[in-house]
């Protein structure tokens, strides 16, 4: 069974790719993988590795609001950020360092960012919708190249599609993202079943050429390219602390967890 990958690399360009398949009538993806890595992919992992039960993605944030009598009192989060910071009135912010055990275990966030999850509601229609990151980029490929593999199974002579989506910022795209995407390809062009090709999107070419030989050995390169980008410099000149996010979005494989769901909503964790 043929296994593809479409990299995708802004908002800019996901809009065309669904203005195109709504056009064409196309079936949406099988599997989508969003990648917001500062901050809201690296967020969410961090999330889930900590306990967090659930995260049910919002547009805006007064939606966000009118979903807590939905649930239980006391299950659940409110979280997000705006230009880079807390919402007003919100529970937890964009950090991941927030997302600790004593404050996510056990409830259900209601989140909303800038970017990430826009691209999580603009995508959900997916069969499957993960959210990666480098601190889980080889779960994710794991994930996706086992997808395909119990879909084979099922139907040997049907295709399976996967779109590996960076966020960008306000629908350009950005280094970070391009590059943990870019890595995302690498790693299924690479997997041992041998069945995946990987299209990179019309019009993406410059932003992908420019990381075609980049590899981060370790950590500390990945944290120093992190602080360089135009995402990572404005986020430190906005507030010091956010260098520990820098951290934490630099973290390798830190985690084996991949958040997973479908309709905008995360509430399967792959391990």
């Amino acid at each position: 069974m043929p296994a593809q990958a479409r990299a995708i690399l802004s908002g800019a360009t996901l809009e065309r790719v669904l203005a195109a398949a709504r056009e064409a009538n196309d079936p949406p993806p099988d599997m989508v993988v969003i990648v917001d890595v500062l901050r809201a992919t690296t967020t969410l992992v961090h999330a889930f590795a900590h306990g967090a039960d659930a995260a049910r993605c919002f547009l805006d944030p007064e939606l966000a609001r009118q979903a807590i009598p939905e649930y239980r009192k006391g299950t659940t989060l409110l979280c997000g950020e705006r230009r880079g910071q807390r919402i007003p009135g919100f529970d937890l912010g964009n950090s991941p360092r927030e997302y600790v055990d004593e404050f996510v275990r056990n409830r259900t966030l209601l989140f909303t960012t800038t970017n990430g999850t826009r691209a999580l509601m603009r995508t959900k229609d997916a069969g499957r919708q993960l959210a990666g990151a480098f601190v889980n980029a080889t779960a994710v490929v794991r994930r996706l190249v086992a997808g395909a593999k119990v879909a084979a199974e099922a139907n040997a002579n049907a295709s399976f599609t996967v779109w590996l989506v960076a966020a960008g910022k306000e629908d350009q795209a950005a280094d970070e993202d391009t590059a943990c995407v870019i890595e995302l390809a690498r790693g299924l062009a690479a997997a041992e079943d041998g069945a995946w090709t990987v299209a990179l999107e019309p019009g993406d070419e410059a932003s992908a050429g420019r990381f075609e030989h980049v590899r981060f050995a370790d950590g500390m390169a990945l944290r120093a390219f992190l602080g360089e980008t135009e995402h990572g410099r404005a986020l430190v000149a906005m507030e010091r602390m956010f260098e520990r996010d820098l951290d934490a979005a630099a973290r390798l494989d830190a985690f084996a967890v991949v958040p997973e769901g479908r309709g905008g909503t995360l509430s399967a964790v792959g391990r």
